[in-house]
């Protein structure tokens, strides 16, 4: 890589990037790591000529290959601290797809993921869902971590219960939004003092019967075709995802 950003000869670098990400099986904490820190760390004006010739080297990578997303996190990885997005297109293009899916483990949608929540943007409700699925499906705490610091929607979308729930706290309000919000913050198998003082409080400004009333005529929907078919691969083995309900609906 050193010989290639000494050459000035941008697309020589992005050869050895290409070799690089082939040879860490897309794997971030592998080689692929180190290399795209390193470029992180050239000049300004390196990081820029880099930029140039990336859109046509990305156009170049057949849609199947995971190099394609490997070159967008590179890609907003050396744009960081420069006015140049010239990807942002396909980096949405890309986010948006993780919500067809089940679950993901590949870190280099994570990074991308990642690179996202960082800027302060939002990420597509499907995508959020994928998200939080992800890290229960596929045990990796990597993902978990990202998926605690995703909290809205605060209801997974793409179930006809949830995306009703959802309508129906953006018209009721704040109150509603918490008490959701709350109940999907449970974790412990058996409620604490706590989390029932603060549940008694929530009750009380919405008010009690109008809340059963509510969620049971949420939870006749549960069951129902998702609103939002997902691809029928995880991991890739072959899954009835779309008869599952999600296993969790907050991360």
């Amino acid at each position: 890589m050193d010989a290639a950003l000494r050459s000035g000869d941008p697309l020589s670098v992005l050869d050895v990037v290409a070799a690089a990400h082939e040879t860490s099986g897309g794997e971030l904490r592998r080689l692929w790591d180190g290399m795209v820190r390193h470029l992180e760390r050239q000049l300004a004006g390196m990081r820029a000529f880099l930029l140039w010739v990336l859109p046509g080297r990305y156009e170049q990578v057949p849609r199947e290959f995971v190099l394609r997303p490997a070159l967008l996190h590179l890609e907003a990885v050396l744009g960081r601290d420069l006015e140049a997005d010239v990807l942002a297109v396909e980096r949405r293009t890309v986010l948006g797809a993780i919500g067809n899916r089940w679950a993901v483990k590949d870190h280099t949608l994570l990074a991308l993921t990642h690179l996202k929540i960082g800027t302060g943007s939002t990420l597509p409700p499907a995508t959020v869902a994928t998200v939080r699925r992800s890290p229960r499906l596929i045990n990796d705490p990597v993902w978990a971590a990202l998926a605690v610091r995703v909290m809205e929607p605060v209801l997974n979308l793409g179930e006809w219960w949830s995306d009703v729930a959802l309508a129906d706290i953006a018209v009721l309000g704040s109150d509603w939004h918490d008490l959701v919000a709350h109940a999907g913050a449970a974790q412990a198998v058996k409620p604490t003092a706590k989390w029932e003082r603060a549940t008694r409080e929530l009750l009380a400004r919405v008010g009690g019967a109008e809340v059963h009333k509510r969620i049971l005529s949420w939870l006749s929907l549960v069951g129902l075709p998702r609103t939002n078919p997902l691809m029928r691969t995880a991991n890739g083995e072959w899954v009835p995802v779309n008869e599952r309900l999600d296993p969790l609906q907050r991360g």
